[in-house]
């Protein structure tokens, strides 16, 4: 019977553990830096007045993957701002942190970074790219079958200062 109490005991202990992880790990997820990158998770998203579902819906965005810079947070709710400028609130269910960017501009992707190496493709205004990485002044995108290098200025969704890899 002692060997009983002593399984429960660290069953209880573990089952305490993993609970412990699993809110630590949450809570990490609203400590983020503001402000911030995420896209759309799916192909329509309300945006709201306030952080709530009692507050009226002001826009509808209709473009999955569309880049939005998180400005605020509260509790499960983020206030973003689309390209064009608006900016309302968003439940955090329907973004992803898979970065992604939208083309201000028409823009040429490259095989490498610089404008002396190969035209892959050229892209139009409006194209929504995800982002593998930024240097200082170059991102890699995948855009539909391409994949290539455009410089950083000609993308909304990525800071001028950012950079990371792979």
């Amino acid at each position: 019977m002692g060997g009983m109490k002593t399984m429960s005991a660290f069953f209880c202990l573990c089952l305490f553990s993993v609970f412990a992880y699993t809110a630590s790990a949450q809570e990490s997820l609203h400590n983020l830096p503001v402000p911030r990158w995420a896209a759309l998770a799916s192909p329509e998203a309300n945006l709201r007045t306030g952080p709530g579902k009692r507050y009226p819906i002001d826009w509808v965005l209709r473009k999955k993957n569309l880049p939005v810079e998180i400005i605020q947070e509260f509790e499960h709710w983020r206030r973003v701002k689309e390209p064009d400028g608006a900016d309302g609130w968003i439940h955090k269910s329907m973004l992803t942190g898979m970065r992604h960017a939208m083309v201000k501009k028409q823009a040429t992707l490259f095989a490498q970074p610089g404008s002396d190496t190969r035209v892959v493709a050229t892209m139009q205004k409006g194209v929504i790219a995800s982002v593998a990485q930024c240097h200082k002044k170059w991102c890699q995108l995948s855009v539909e079958n391409f994949d290539g290098w455009t410089e950083k200025k000609a993308l909304w969704g990525v800071y001028p200062d950012e950079t990371w890899a792979d």
